[in-house]
């Protein structure tokens, strides 16, 4: 019926802004029929964006000021960056390629200080105060990143932090499918998305309003980039695209589950190291903030963005802690990460920390994570509650494999 409403002739922004919620009700709602409906949207929307981008090129009028031309043209750019978002995140949540690319036409999103002008007035003032500050791009800023004899870029703007982890993140995927993970060539661009990542995290730490907190008064955007930023950290060191992909197959939760087993653990190292960390602290976060109420009253509201993030966070974690549970090489960092595990999953449990210590520490993290999950009575997001059933069947199944 979605499908039905709209057609290839709609055009303008409020179009774009339709179907972009049709596809994401539909993505998120854990039913092959509607997954099936988002897949019909996404080659729509994508076709939409580049006839847009098109008419914008000779679409103004020549009564058209420069503020109201301005915002016509950061619209369609914003409204753009979503749904590459939201593509980026059906490829992380089903392994179903994007069939959107971020282009030079599009550069990057303006500062909030001239998006959230009220008036033409506020706008120029705040565009003279800008002056030069301003990226034609998102690979500009990447490139800028990477360079470590450059300072961190600066006045990117909240949402700029957004589009750009959302385009590290597509480029990391695309890495993965393009060569062998052993390969000379994809051990050199790991190195290179690696610092590009540590040192987005210094932008973002730089940005004014950046904060932990869903309830930010500016809003959760920088809060929601952490979760992109975990995924790109593990993508970089595991590839779970097999278990996405059971996903878009409709897949029984238990065949799900199994298949997870099969999935090798990261090998040991710096990145994988760093991987760990984001993924730790991606448990701590609900921790602190109080993880029963965050639980049962608040997650249903987050952002699926980290609903997916932090089932690839307890799938890294869970892999992790079994790969380094006899090992007695382990790195200082390596140690901290084990600490601040038996430390967080003995604050949320209301265990003590000998029993976060024990031998079944990845099954605790995994339940952990699954409670977090459960929502099925509060949200419409009904992939939630199934990746929670998924956790818990694999939990189950390492409790009831005999350890060496």
């Amino acid at each position: 019926m979605a499908v039905q409403m709209t057609s290839l002739t709609d055009e303008g922004i409020h179009a774009l802004q339709t179907m972009m919620l049709l596809t994401a009700f539909a993505a998120w709602s854990g039913t092959k029929e509607d997954l099936r409906t988002a897949l019909q949207f996404h080659g729509r929307l994508a076709f939409a964006i580049r006839q847009e981008w098109a008419l914008s090129e000779y679409g103004e009028s020549a009564e058209t000021t420069m503020w109201e031309a301005w915002l016509a043209r950061e619209s369609l750019k914003r409204v753009t960056f979503c749904i590459f978002t939201l593509m980026n995140l059906m490829t992380v949540a089903y392994d179903i390629p994007s069939p959107l690319l971020l282009e030079a036409q599009h550069g990057m999103p303006a500062h909030e200080k001239q998006w959230c002008a009220r008036t033409e007035v506020d706008w120029a003032q705040a565009m003279r105060c800008a002056g030069n500050q301003t990226w034609p791009s998102a690979q500009v800023i990447v490139e800028r990143l990477v360079d470590e004899s450059l300072p961190v870029p600066s006045h990117i703007g909240m949402f700029g932090c957004h589009v750009l982890i959302s385009f590290l993140l597509q480029k990391i995927i695309l890495l993965r499918r393009s060569c062998p993970t052993q390969d000379v060539i994809y051990l050199e661009n790991r190195r290179y998305f690696s610092r590009a990542l540590q040192r987005w995290q210094l932008m973002w730490e730089s940005e004014p309003e950046a904060s932990l907190s869903p309830d930010h008064p500016q809003g959760p955007i920088l809060f929601n980039c952490t979760a992109l930023l975990r995924v790109a950290y593990i993508r970089l060191v595991s590839d779970y695209s097999s278990i996405r992909r059971s996903f878009a197959a409709s897949c029984s939760e238990d065949r799900i589950a199994t298949s997870i087993t099969a999935i090798e653990a990261p090998i040991r190292g710096p990145d994988t190291t760093r991987a760990a960390i984001q993924a730790c602290l991606a448990l701590r976060v609900p921790t602190q903030l109080g993880f029963k109420m965050i639980a049962r009253t608040s997650f249903w509201v987050w952002s699926v963005q980290h609903a997916l993030s932090y089932f690839e966070c307890a799938l890294l974690l869970s892999k992790w802690l079994q790969a380094n549970q006899q090992s007695s090489d382990l790195s200082d960092e390596e140690r901290r990460i084990k600490q601040m595990l038996e430390q967080t999953i003995g604050t949320s449990n209301g265990s003590s920390q000998a029993e976060g210590s024990s031998t079944h520490l990845d099954v605790l993290v995994l339940k952990r994570w699954a409670e977090l999950f459960k929502t099925e009575n509060t949200t419409v997001w009904q992939i939630m509650p199934k990746m929670a059933r998924i956790l818990e069947i694999y939990a189950d199944t390492l409790s009831n494999t005999p350890t060496d």
